[in-house]
């Protein structure tokens, strides 16, 4: 380990500033664990910049300061109002939540562990009232850093916007968590866990090069932390997502890796499954949907039924899409009408979309043609009402193969090129635009046949997912 980063290389690490060729290097030998350069960066680790703050920013950061007016009011009222009590279906939602924010910070001492209840009083404010609140919060700062990320972790669905910003006021807050009683290298962690959920943000709002710099950054203020274990399988775990939204399936298979050995070492089975179903999901993307199979189910194997049900109605989405594709399409039928009640339950309408087409390309498979014909009718219109041109394509094409299996050959070739005309309107490219001449030509030429059709279906499917992937076509069973 002699090819260590020059000081102006880890500064400009630190600053966000390093070319991201160099990150990736700077990145992998703070993981070797080189202690000098974890050295060399603990002086000049700091919070991450951020632009110009907003008027609740500049509030909050001059409560932090110790400098801010005292405005309390209704506010003021709303705290008291907290201190009394929370709402207790509210309280058993933030039990769960805070038991995992809890796991991942045992190294920390019982300070952090009797600070729960602070927490959860100060996790109640910020949700009713937003981050003005904190403002007039006087429980210290451990407590609301821990209902920022808490509450930022909490908006992923809904708002990335505001999820990123209360990520970034969490990374002021852990910063000055030394007055708090806490360690240089606790600080370390705090400072590394904050910019891993603010590296999450920027990803879930498709901002890939500031996630980056931030789980970048994140990595090495976790190589100067406490040596948690576990705080750096969730780093690596998010650098897994992110890797995975950016198409790099092989590097975050391998991350995950180390995510799923780490949590089975710590006896943490659930996280465990997380880790192997999100493999599964990558492996499917890549695909090998038998591998993909394989371990989404070893993963369902070990979740916890009563933590994330969302995540296991995932795998059983993921598990019935990836049945399909291995054309089990019987086996597809059971495990979707096992858990129809569920999956219907869970997500918005673009979900119950995706079911529905789901169900038509199992209807297809199985050779019922008019049912799986009256899903795909919904589904692509159902997408194009919501701006999803790609998916109302696809479906499209999935609806004239099933017209074509149906001897209904004239109304196939005219659902199938105006499909064919909305995605090169939409300038698809590569293999994607390969896959519609072809399909366009072999119209032209009569030689059209419906599993061409399902053959640039699926592989529309797959290239969202896997833009390397290459067109092979099919043109009969």
């Amino acid at each position: 380990m002699n090819d260590h980063p020059s000081p102006t290389s880890l500064r400009s690490f630190l600053k966000g500033s390093l070319p991201a060729d160099e990150v990736r290097g700077v990145v992998a030998h703070l993981i070797d664990g080189c202690k000098s350069c974890q050295a060399e960066l603990r002086p000049w680790a700091s919070s991450l910049l951020h632009p110009e703050p907003t008027p609740s920013a500049r509030a909050f950061m001059l409560a932090e300061l110790g400098d801010a007016p005292v405005a309390r009011g209704a506010l003021s009222a709303a705290n008291e109002a907290a201190e009394a009590a929370i709402d207790p279906a509210l309280d058993a939602a933030y039990d769960r939540a805070l038991d995992r924010a809890f796991a991942s910070v045992r190294l920390h001492g019982t300070k952090a562990v009797r600070e729960k209840e602070r927490v959860q009083k100060v996790l109640a404010m910020l949700t009713e009232h937003g981050v003005e609140a904190l403002s007039v919060q006087r429980d210290g700062r451990y407590p609301v850093f821990e209902a920022l990320l808490q509450r930022s972790w909490a908006l992923r669905h809904d708002d990335p916007a505001q999820m990123a910003d209360l990520a970034w006021f969490a990374t002021l807050v852990a910063k000055n968590l030394g007055r708090d009683g806490f360690t240089t290298q606790q600080v370390a962690d705090f400072e590394a866990r904050a910019l891993g959920e603010l590296g999450n943000a920027h990803r879930v709002a498709n901002r890939y090069e500031m996630a980056e710099q931030a789980l970048s950054r994140a990595l090495a203020f976790s190589a100067a932390g406490t040596g948690d274990a576990l705080l750096n399988a969730r780093l690596f775990d998010l650098r897994a997502s992110l890797l995975g939204d950016q198409r790099r399936f092989k590097a975050a298979l391998d991350l995950l890796d180390v995510v799923h050995s780490t949590h089975l070492t710590v006896g943490d089975r659930h996280s465990a499954g997380r880790a192997l179903i999100s493999k599964g999901i990558y492996t499917g993307y890549s695909g090998e949907p038998r591998e993909a199979l394989r371990l989404i189910q070893q993963g369902l194997g070990l979740l916890d039924e009563g933590r994330e049900p969302g995540l296991r109605m995932l795998a059983l989405h993921n598990q019935i899409y990836l049945l399909v594709d291995c054309g089990l399409f019987r086996e597809a039928r059971t495990l979707l009408w096992q858990n129809r009640w569920q999956l219907q339950k869970v997500g918005g309408h673009i979900d119950q979309l995706k079911l529905a087409f789901l169900e038509g390309r199992i209807n297809a498979g199985l050779g019922y043609y008019d049912r799986a014909e009256r899903a795909f009718l919904d589904v692509k219109a159902g997408f194009a009402a919501c701006g999803m041109g790609i998916h109302s394509g696809i479906a499209s094409l999935d609806l004239a193969s099933v017209l074509m299996q149906q001897g209904r050959n004239a109304e196939a070739q005219g659902v199938a090129e105006e499909a064919a005309d909305a995605f090169i309107a939409l300038n698809v490219e590569g293999e994607a635009l390969a896959a519609l001449l072809i399909l366009r030509l072999a119209f032209e030429r009569q030689r059209a046949t419906a599993w061409l059709l399902q053959s640039v279906a699926e592989f529309l499917r797959r290239v969202e997912h896997d833009p390397t992937a290459q067109f092979r076509p099919v043109l009969s069973s």
